[in-house]
């Protein structure tokens, strides 16, 4: 039982580069079941110590990484006013990044990404292409770092993060 116990703890207190599963804390009968593949809000995750007893992991794993519970959402649209020129979002600190969606209704593709982003679309360019109704996310700190372009006038993007 105790080389269970050692097994299952090695196995859920991996470090977080290791795809580690965290259970919730209150579940019925004390133990977590086999396998939960996300971490939910609100609840402490757990992990098995030396001895077999559920702990929350921050203190039995030294390498487990919990993502900060933003204390707000942003969101908008942002759109096209000059053809072929770069409009980045608005500056809004993210702690877990950011959505872009192509409007469904835009003419054509935009292109997302760093500043300056261009509209070539032939391997020459700088950005992802987005078709419209496409999305793409990105793991950044601000919204500002994020840009998009088109040919089409009005064309653009609805976004949302935290």
């Amino acid at each position: 039982m105790k080389r269970l116990a050692l097994a299952l703890a090695a196995l859920l207190c991996a470090p977080a580069s290791q795809a580690q599963t965290t259970f919730p804390s209150q579940v019925p009968g004390g133990f977590p079941p086999p396998t939960v593949p996300n971490y939910v809000p609100g609840f402490v995750p757990l992990c098995l110590n030396a001895s077999g007893v559920a702990v929350p992991c921050s203190s039995a794993a030294p390498g487990y990484v919990q993502t900060p519970t933003p204390s707000t959402v942003i969101a908008g649209q942002g759109r096209i006013a000059t053809a072929s020129t770069a409009v980045c979002l608005p500056s809004a600190a993210l702690q877990n990044g950011i959505v872009v969606k192509a409007l469904a209704g835009n003419v054509g593709s935009l292109t997302v990404g760093p500043s300056g982003v261009t509209t070539a679309t032939d391997g020459t360019g700088n950005g992802y292409v987005l078709a419209p109704g496409e999305a793409m996310s990105f793991a950044v700190s601000n919204a500002s770092l994020v840009c998009f372009n088109g040919t089409g006038v009005g064309d653009g993007v609805s976004y949302a993060g935290n």
